[in-house]
């Protein structure tokens, strides 16, 4: 590599928003998991995420949490580390 990197290109894709609603989900997943934590429901939830201006159904909001809490659950059971007995 002899050319210089211009880093500032890269610099700039954290401040792009998602281009899939998947991807907008997962941005506000924190978000989302902080408010079912103080039962907030998923029907409060959806409108919020609507008025926001993401535009997703309810059913397939619901099947995307499903999705996010599954791969949550993975990501625990994959970094617990074992305890000796």
């Amino acid at each position: 590599m002899n050319s210089p990197i211009n880093f500032s290109t890269l610099a700039s894709l954290a401040d792009e928003q998602p281009s899939t609603l998947m991807g907008c989900i997962r941005m506000a997943w924190p978000h989302i998991q902080a408010a079912r934590e103080h039962k907030v429901t998923l029907k409060i939830i959806h409108k919020r995420l609507n008025d926001a201006g993401i535009p997703i159904s309810y059913k397939l909001l619901a099947a995307y949490v499903a999705r996010l809490q599954h791969e949550s659950q993975q990501h625990d059971r994959d970094t617990t580390v074992p305890t000796a007995a």
